[in-house]
């Protein structure tokens, strides 16, 4: 199965509990494909990644520009092809 932009979009704007969902559901379906333990892994990235924010070496961008974006970039792709 094989996912388009459209659909992407959509799972990009689920609500946050929603995509946290889809996004745990997700990593379930690897069983064991991942080496390591993974959720100390993403522990640590989100930590890393909260610090960044916090101390201000990357800057925060809403999740609707960033669809509205990426929309507007496949759109442009798809017209150029």
């Amino acid at each position: 199965m094989s996912f388009g932009p459209p659909e992407v979009a959509e799972m990009l704007a689920l609500p946050l509990p929603e995509r946290a969902d889809l996004a745990r559901q997700l990593l379930r379906s690897l069983d064991g494909e991942i080496e390591g333990n993974f959720e100390v892994q993403w522990r640590e990235e989100l930590e890393r990644r909260d610090a960044d924010l916090r101390e201000g070496r990357v800057q925060y961008i809403p999740v609707e520009d960033v669809i509205r974006d990426l929309q507007a970039e496949l759109n442009a792709r798809s017209h150029s092809s």
